[in-house]
């Protein structure tokens, strides 16, 4: 290796770690941040700082646009809006009135009433239901909860009933399927939400018809 090679390789390393030195020092609290690489003002003040300490390798090197234009920050993430309320409280008011009127008192099954924590022991529930049979012989149910204002919502074909306990801002506290002269089988939540809101939604429907 010749001196001139020599020479140039030391006069590169020097420009190096001077320029590291003055991104270091020109840095925002003397910091950069390591994953994002140095800050795009630090990089120019640091290229100035070398010009005017009369370093001439530096004169012709320029910083690219990509670098010495400010980075804007990311856009947030905007989180999902949330469906509708399936029912309006116009609606659980044309519901209570219904039921009222047009609802029957029924002894619901004991196996029921246990699996959905409506029951202890020996006690039996009896509920006031809505109801409107189908053609093809389905039924749809709704009932109030007495000293709750939870609400139960089931559908009945000829196979099996499905029952969905929810709050009263619609949230999905649990759900059962229940085959006939069989015993209720808990239904995995995430199917079971998209059940609940289906049924409340038919109810909503029948509010707005009466």
């Amino acid at each position: 290796m010749n001196a001139r090679s020599i020479h140039a390789q030391l006069i590169s390393f020097a420009a190096s770690a001077m320029f590291s030195s003055a991104v270091l020092m020109a840095a925002p609290h003397g910091t950069i941040d390591a994953a994002a690489g140095p800050q795009p003002q630090a990089v120019v003040n640091a290229l100035n700082a070398l010009r005017s300490g009369g370093f001439a390798g530096l004169k012709d090197v320029s910083v690219p646009d990509a670098v010495s234009a400010p980075m804007s920050a990311p856009a947030a993430a905007q989180a999902p809006a949330e469906a509708p309320a399936p029912l309006s409280p116009a609606q659980i008011a044309k519901l209570h009135a219904l039921t009222a009127s047009y609802g029957h008192d029924s002894p619901i099954d004991k196996s029921v009433t246990d699996a959905l924590d409506l029951t202890t022991g020996a006690d039996i529930l009896t509920l006031r239901e809505l109801t409107t049979p189908h053609p093809d012989k389905s039924v749809n149910v709704i009932s109030f909860l007495p000293n709750s204002e939870n609400i139960l919502v089931a559908f009945q074909d000829n196979i099996a009933i499905y029952i969905y306990k929810v709050t009263p801002d619609f949230k999905l506290i649990a759900a059962i399927r229940k085959v006939y002269d069989g015993l209720p089988v808990v239904i995995p939540f995430a199917e079971a939400q998209a059940d609940a809101r289906t049924q409340l939604e038919y109810w909503a429907q029948v509010a707005d018809l009466h």
